[in-house]
């Protein structure tokens, strides 16, 4: 893609960006600081689909992402930290867009953005916080010994 060509996709996700944050604002008076968020997350993107700089596409999900979460957060007034749900979404933007625009599949922003969103769900709703306690750690022990028993037996067949 030429940096100088501004692409129809380009164009028409600059103007999605635009129309949703304008809409936004007419429903919701509380979130507006939210719009800092969204104008400079989706300029960054812009920056991405421009020049094809994988750092903007990276910068402008996770700014997007935080600006989702403010923005819920204000909308529903949740408790917690509502705005590392959006951080951690933000995250799995950059893989999603990553596959989509670059064709790659990267795996690393799915674990941040997975540890992101359950710590964000565990301090807004504190009954899972208890589960997450005793779950997540028997989680963990059940997954390592399934890889553990799972390379025996390969070692054990090969």
């Amino acid at each position: 893609m030429n940096p100088r060509q501004m692409t129809p996709l380009t164009r028409g996700l600059i103007l999605v960006i635009a129309g949703t944050l304008l809409m936004a604002l007419q429903f919701v008076q509380s979130a507006r600081e939210s719009v800092v968020f969204f104008l400079v997350g989706g300029t960054f993107l812009a920056f991405y689909f421009y020049r094809n700089n994988f750092g903007f596409l990276t910068t402008g999900c996770l700014v997007l992402g935080f600006g989702l979460g403010n923005f819920l957060g204000s909308v529903f007034t949740l408790p917690g930290e509502i705005g590392s749900i959006g951080l951690g979404f933000g995250f799995f933007g950059v893989t999603l867009m990553a596959y989509i625009y670059e064709g790659e599949k990267l795996w690393w922003p799915l674990i941040p953005g997975g540890i992101l969103i359950l710590s964000g769900i565990a301090t807004s709703f504190p009954q899972l916080l208890r589960w997450l306690s005793l779950g997540l750690p028997a989680i963990l022990l059940l997954a390592g010994l399934v890889f553990v028993g799972l390379e025996m037996l390969s070692r054990r067949r090969g």
